[in-house]
């Protein structure tokens, strides 16, 4: 598949669903910096991509709205029938009014309150995500208080925290047993035990485990979900005499991850194709003998990571002794994962020419802290005030976690879908 965007000796350049390829500059010259700007015929082909890979497998696809919760790209997703993994109710309804249908969403998340869960119980979503004991005992009480105006029993799965942790950045790993996330096996054991007993309508669907995001090596994806399906087989064999335990749902997660350093997809367009031999290998046996009958998967930066840009007007190219910085109008603020993570970003200006000198320098925002930049010792053309700047691959964990910090305000959001652009 193409690319979301190329750039090239003398500009970045955005490819569209029928072939056709727009200079970014032309396209939004008119549009007021700092801003998104989203490709969604590449969000929709990413969709289309990741469903071919997993052809043949009982597979539901759950984005994770937490990646990117704008109303065009959730309805440009549900378009291509995939549903929603949201960690809020906030997430929740955003996701019911962009047309996703409540029995497409699952519910994840380690503080579910009391109010959200009630939200959950009489949206009718389509299952919530257990995390811990506590939550099990909250989700039970709040049940048989509710009881009566139940339309259905509650769809639970219970999330695995498999201790094991893959090779990405450690505040977004959530498999490792120092992590917040799920619960280890002892205590999964626990929550099938109080199930067994409940006189609440809840209605035990099957296991979830999620290890992380940025996941570009599947070895620790491979022992989770053999620890994961092994556990679940024994502990459907153990309650089968309760029919409120169907265990014919498995939630594999998400965080396949994306290759920031570079504009070629093929490697992380060739992992979901391994991801899903990996998946078949995994269930093939339970899927066989139908105890299995639904796989879910909750992928976010893959979908829509590469589809966005985030672009900067410099403000200044200030010189010292000891280091050159391209100040621009867009910081921390709104792009955050530089400063959280030390993450990369690819960094280009929208426009160039021959006369640029490329150098070494520091991009930095105008946020109040020295945290805030978006690059450190970038070789890059030497740029003028007034000129753009694209921060690339930014569609994913960009918007989401933006802030007001400092009151420079949102940035304006921009999208491009079949030759057009909009606001």
């Amino acid at each position: 598949m193409n690319s979301a965007y190329s750039v090239g000796p003398h500009e970045v350049r955005l490819n569209s669903s029928s072939g056709t390829t727009y200079s970014v500059a032309e396209l939004t010259a008119a549009c007021p910096t700092p801003f998104w700007l989203m490709n969604l015929d590449h969000v929709r082909a990413r969709a289309r991509r990741l469903k071919s890979a997993l052809k043949g497998l009982p597979v539901q696809i759950h984005y994770a709205v937490k990646a990117n919760d704008h109303a065009r790209v959730l309805s440009a997703l549900k378009d291509e029938g995939i549903g929603a993994d949201v960690v809020s109710a906030g997430e929740a309804k955003l996701a019911l009014a962009a047309g996703m249908s409540a029995a497409n969403i699952i519910f994840s998340g380690v503080a579910k309150t009391r109010q959200e869960l009630s939200f959950a119980f009489a949206s009718g979503l389509k299952q919530i995500n257990v995390e811990s004991l506590e939550e099990l005992e909250r989700i039970e009480a709040m049940a048989l208080e509710q009881k009566s105006s139940l339309r259905a029993p509650i769809a639970l799965g219970l999330r695995l925290n498999p201790n094991v942790c893959p090779e990405t950045h450690p505040y977004i790993t959530t498999g490792f047993r120092e992590n917040k996330f799920g619960m280890d096996e002892s205590a999964i054991r626990e929550a099938v035990a109080r199930l067994s007993r409940t006189p609440a309508p809840l209605q035990l669907r099957g296991l979830s485990v999620h290890i992380g995001s940025q996941l570009l090596d599947l070895e620790a994806v491979d022992e989770a979900l053999a620890l994961a399906l092994r556990l679940q087989q024994e502990l459907r064999l153990q309650s089968k005499s309760h029919s409120h335990m169907l265990w014919d749902r498995f939630d594999a997660g998400g965080g396949l991850g994306i290759r920031y350093e570079t504009e070629d997809e093929a490697q992380e367009v060739a992992l979901v194709d391994d991801f899903a031999a990996c998946l078949t290998r995994h269930t093939q046996a339970l899927l066989q003998e139908g105890s299995l009958r639904e796989i879910m998967l909750e992928p976010g930066r893959w979908l829509v990571a590469r589809a966005g840009l985030l672009i900067t007007e410099v403000q200044y190219v200030k010189r010292t002794p000891l280091k050159d910085f391209i100040i621009v109008d867009a910081g921390m603020n709104l792009l955050l994962r530089p400063t959280l993570y030390e993450a990369h970003h690819r960094i280009s200006p929208l426009l160039t020419d021959s006369q640029q000198v490329r150098q070494s320098f520091d991009v930095v925002g105008p946020i109040c802290e020295s945290s805030d930049f978006f690059a450190r010792d970038r070789e890059l053309p030497t740029p003028q005030a007034g000129h753009r700047l694209a921060v690339l691959d930014s569609g994913a964990y960009g918007r989401t976690m933006s802030s007001d910090y400092n009151r420079r305000g949102p940035a304006g959001e921009f999208f491009f879908a079949e030759g057009q652009i909009t606001g």
